[in-house]
């Protein structure tokens, strides 16, 4: 794997002398530049770099208005930790986070809609929403998960189970009066 680190990550050294690096007998890289040096040590290659990141679900927009203002926050509905979505809610945007303030700029995000979604949406640090307009009626689970810095997959996916509710004419009651209808005619 390959790391870019900038002074944001903490390195004032920005520029290498060529020809500045030593090997110690410990196994410890050393490299020199501008502004100093600074010291690799070998237990940083051998361990195994996990990912860490707390990911959580920050907002919720239906209808480009946050669920916990109003006018939804009245109508908002949790079921079963599902949230339900009336027929007319067409349009979610879901925020999520993983808060990993060191290096917000090297996480990156994956998500999806199953039953909307075949494969993984992957998005940069700049973008950590998802958007699904015209949301038919169904049950659909989100899933988000991120990448840290050192290019890890969080091996934690969190979940937001989403049930949109049919509008009257797309029910089994209105299906059962249209066959009765056409049957009498």
């Amino acid at each position: 794997n390959t790391y870019t680190y900038t002074p944001d990550d903490g390195f004032i050294v920005n520029s290498f002398n060529k020809g500045a690096f030593y090997k110690n007998k410990n196994g410890n890289m050393m490299f020199g530049g501008n502004n100093g040096f600074f010291i690799i040590a070998k237990s940083v290659f051998s361990r195994p770099i996990k990912n860490d990141n707390h990911l959580l679900i920050t907002n919720i927009n239906l209808q480009e208005k946050s669920i916990f203002n109003t006018p939804y926050k009245d109508n908002l509905k949790l079921e079963n930790a599902t949230l339900v979505l009336l027929p007319d809610q067409n349009n979610i945007e879901i925020n999520f986070s993983a808060f990993n303030y060191f290096s917000e700029s090297k996480t990156e995000y994956a998500y999806k809609m199953e039953g909307i979604d075949a494969t993984w949406n992957y998005a940069s640090n700049n973008r950590n929403f998802a958007i699904y307009n015209n949301l038919p009626k169904g049950k659909y689970t989100f899933s988000v998960k991120s990448k840290n810095e050192y290019g890890v997959w969080s091996d934690n996916v969190t979940t937001l189970n989403i049930h949109k509710k049919p509008y009257f004419y797309e029910t089994w009651l209105a299906y059962l009066i249209y066959i009765i209808t056409i049957a009498g005619a």
